[in-house]
C-alpha cells in the first residue's frame, strides 16, 4: 500500500510537471509574440518619421547655408547700410515731394523671394525687404523703386488731396486703386527729371 501510494504521488507530481513546463512553454510563445508585435509596431511607426527628418535634413539644410552663404558672400560695398540707405532714400524724396505726415522705414534682413516691401497703414511705416534668397542683395535702384512703391501707399492714406483725391479708393478685386496709380506714376516723373537735370549728383554723390 505503501509502494502504490508513492507511486501514485510520484505520478500527480510527474503530471503537474508537465503541466508547469507545458504552461511555461505557452507564456514564453504568448511573450515573444508580444515582443515581436511591438518591435514591429516600432518599426513601423519610426522608419517614416526618420526618413522624413533626412529628407527634411537633406532638403533644407543646404539651402539655409546656400541663402546664407549668398549673403555674406556680398562685398563690403554692396552690403546694406539701413541708416545711410534711408537717409539717401529722405535726400531723394525731398526733391521730389514735401509728405505732410512723417513716416518710418525699417529694412528687413530676412531674405525673400517674392515680398520687396510693405506698407503698415496704422502704423505709417514702410518696410523694405533688401535681400533676396536667391540673388542675395537687390539694387540701390531696386530698393528705391520698392520706397516709392510705398510711399505711394503711405499718401494715398494721409495725402490724398494733393493728388487729385478724396480719400483711399479702394476696389474689389484690384490690388491698387486708380489714386495709387496716379501718385506712383506722378513720384516717378518728378524723379526722372531730377534725374535728366542733374545725372552725375543724383547718381554718384549721394
Amino acid at each position: 500500500m505503501a509502494n502504490r501510494g508513492r507511486v501514485e504521488e510520484e505520478c500527480d507530481w510527474a503530471d503537474e510537471l508537465v503541466r508547469l513546463t507545458e504552461l511555461t512553454r505557452r507564456g514564453i510563445a504568448r511573450a515573444e509574440a508580444r515582443r515581436a508585435r511591438r518591435s514591429a509596431r516600432v518599426v513601423r511607426l519610426t522608419t517614416p518619421l526618420r526618413r522624413l527628418r533626412v529628407v527634411d535634413s537633406l532638403a533644407m539644410i543646404p539651402r539655409r547655408k546656400r541663402i546664407r552663404r549668398r549673403i555674406t558672400s556680398e562685398s563690403t560695398a554692396r552690403q546694406i547700410a539701413p541708416l545711410a540707405l534711408e537717409r539717401l532714400f529722405r535726400q531723394r524724396l525731398a526733391r521730389i515731394h514735401d509728405c505732410r505726415v512723417p513716416f518710418v522705414v525699417r529694412f528687413s534682413h530676412r531674405p525673400t523671394l517674392r515680398a520687396l516691401g510693405r506698407y503698415h497703414r496704422d502704423r505709417c511705416l514702410i518696410r523694405i525687404f533688401p535681400y533676396d534668397a536667391i540673388e542675395g542683395t537687390r539694387s540701390v535702384e531696386d530698393l528705391f523703386e520698392v520706397f516709392l512703391h510705398e510711399l505711394a501707399h503711405h499718401l494715398e492714406y494721409t495725402e490724398p488731396d494733393q493728388f487729385g483725391g478724396h480719400g483711399p479708393e479702394r476696389h474689389a478685386g484690384l490690388a491698387h486703386s486708380p489714386l495709387f496709380h496716379r501718385i506712383h506714376e506722378t513720384l516717378w516723373s518728378r524723379w526722372h527729371a531730377v534725374r535728366q537735370a542733374v545725372p552725375q549728383t543724383v547718381g554718384s554723390s549721394e
